[in-house]
């Protein structure tokens, strides 16, 4: 049940709140293209508007909101997250663990809601990350483990560029790899990037919902 799965990140976010020490709120907003998640579109191919909150305790401990627009049916046209963790640091590694839930208020009886468990590892310019489900997209026999490395680089000019490669495994068979390169510049405060996504190995005809595309965003740290 949905109140199940919230119940961890809540608790988590209570906890947090509840700890008396320095902490940091931050937010931010982004227009965007599209919304790509692993290579699929998530608002069939039109604009996004995004934004969240998130709550840095000085232990590690964060919690956070984040939502979009998106359409994925004919009800369907919002996702809130919900994300708790801890994150810290071993000589020149940032490491990250926590959870990440997926809601879809407006699945209309659907129950599109699961929960990811992430684990994450940073060094120098790369990033590992490894998710896990056990109920991806709300469904209850497919297992799910999402393995991805992404680079970023700063180049001249203010300019940064990030290369990221992804492989979904889903336990019915339909495993596929995305993959994408971007680069970014910021003006002003203000954020601009222009990324090229695509995938491969994808069962089936997925038409219009993974094709190679560029994205552009604009973002501003809140």
């Amino acid at each position: 049940m949905k109140s199940i799965k919230v119940k961890p990140l809540f608790a988590a976010i209570t906890l947090l709140l509840s700890v008396p020490a320095q902490a940091e709120l931050t937010g931010n907003i982004t227009l965007t293209s599209d919304y790509i998640f692993r290579g699929f579109t998530q608002t069939d191919q039109k604009p996004a508007v995004q934004g969240g909150f998130e709550y840095t305790h000085e232990t590690g401990l964060y919690a956070g909101i984040w939502a979009s627009n998106v359409e994925l049916g004919n009800s369907v046209n919002i996702e809130v997250d919900y994300t708790a963790g801890l994150a810290g640091k071993v000589a020149d590694i940032d490491w990250d663990f926590g959870a990440i839930y997926y809601d879809y208020p407006s699945d209309a009886g659907q129950d599109l809601d699961y929960t990811e468990y992430k684990a994450a590892l940073t060094w120098k310019f790369f990033s590992f990350e490894y998710y896990y489900s056990d109920d991806f997209f709300g469904n209850n026999t497919d297992e799910a483990h999402y393995f991805s490395l992404t680079g970023d680089y700063d180049l001249p000019m203010d300019l940064g560029l990030s290369v990221h490669a992804g492989h979904q495994t889903i336990s019915d068979g339909d495993d596929y790899d995305d993959w994408s390169v971007g680069m970014s510049r910021s003006i002003q405060g203000v954020d601009l990037s222009v990324v090229y996504s695509d995938t491969r190995n994808v069962r089936g005809s997925c038409k219009s919902l993974c094709d190679s595309r560029f994205v552009f965003s604009i973002s501003k740290e809140l």
